[in-house]
């Protein structure tokens, strides 16, 4: 398997990890950067007791993942499951001003029933593939008329109802939620499978959901905790397009409103949308390459009144 020019590899191939993996992972369109990482995943025994201690006395994220951070290694657990993820470093700078930054391979170590709760399995990928030098963006991203933003804003304000109306405005989306940024190029590529909507914001698109695409809202899959939305319905999606300017949403009960964000204002942005790495060795090379962004990459805040994307 790969992705975003990582190779993964599974010790075994019959686990009841394969799923799991493989709902992170199947994202073909989107491997077309050269081969700069190998990851090599395992299925290992149950969770080491140690670190069931440990991790019962940390205060877990809003997830309920506990992140046991380390130089170059890191433990991410919940209740069910732990990963130990380790990047493998060449040379003596393994970080540098451009955010090139691991050079050879990782390793994910499995333990516990990550078929019951797959989180840590996820963001150990993630880490891993944010060790090539690409910077993770919770946000959505979309492009129109050769123009790509990348909507960022915490949780609850309003991007994935953004994305939505930005593609009935006649935006191409590429990420709903979840996107990597190259900062070197400064493609951004998508990494969602599906839009996936909070039950509160329905009723703002779903009359123009209904009436423009003959699509009834009600009538799609939930997953308990949001409405699951096909790209497929808003007219498809694009694998990739090189970032032009970031958005950062306030959305407000107010007429549209949109101002210039300061590159501090832009590097705070991106702080919050891409985390805080568990590898202490990742941290320093995520604020290098957030800070070069920052004097790149213009931004604006866009406020704009419930039902249109302000964009």
């Amino acid at each position: 398997m790969r992705f975003l020019g990582c190779r993964f590899e599974l010790d075994d191939t019959g686990h009841t990890l394969v799923p799991v993996i493989r709902e992170r992972l199947d994202f073909p369109e989107l491997d077309d950067r050269p081969v700069v990482l190998h990851v090599r995943i395992s299925a290992c025994g149950p969770v080491p007791a140690d670190v069931a201690t440990e991790a019962a006395v940390a205060t877990p994220d809003s997830r309920g993942l506990v992140v046991l951070a380390g130089a170059e290694s890191a433990w991410l657990a919940t209740r069910h499951c732990a990963v130990r993820f380790a990047i493998a470093k060449t040379g003596q700078q393994p970080v540098t001003c451009d955010s090139r930054v691991i050079s050879g391979s990782a390793t994910i170590e499995v333990f516990g029933a990550a078929d019951r709760d797959g989180l840590p399995v996820h963001v150990a990928i993630g880490e891993a593939v944010a060790s090539t030098g690409l910077l993770p963006l919770h946000g959505a991203a979309m492009s129109r008329e050769g123009w790509t933003v990348a909507v960022l804003g915490p949780s609850g304000a309003g991007k994935s109802t953004t994305a939505v109306l930005a593609a009935l405005e006649g935006w191409q989306l590429i990420a709903e939620d979840s996107a990597w940024l190259d900062p070197t190029t400064l493609s951004v590529y998508g990494a969602d499978p599906t839009l996936r909507l909070r039950s509160g914001t329905e009723s703002v698109v779903a009359g123009r959901l209904a009436d423009e695409r003959a699509l009834i809202l009600a009538d799609q899959p939930h997953d308990g905790l949001k409405r699951l939305l096909s790209y497929e319905a808003l007219g498809g999606r694009r694998s990739t397009a090189t970032l032009d300017e970031l958005v950062l949403l306030a959305r407000r009960d107010a007429e549209p409103q949109s101002e210039p964000l300061r590159p501090i204002e832009v590097a705070m942005a991106l702080h919050q949308a891409a985390g805080i790495p568990a590898i202490v060795l990742l941290r320093r090379a995520r604020a290098i390459m957030i800070g070069n962004l920052a004097k790149r990459l213009p931004g604006r805040r866009v406020s704009a009144r419930s039902g249109t994307s302000g964009l």
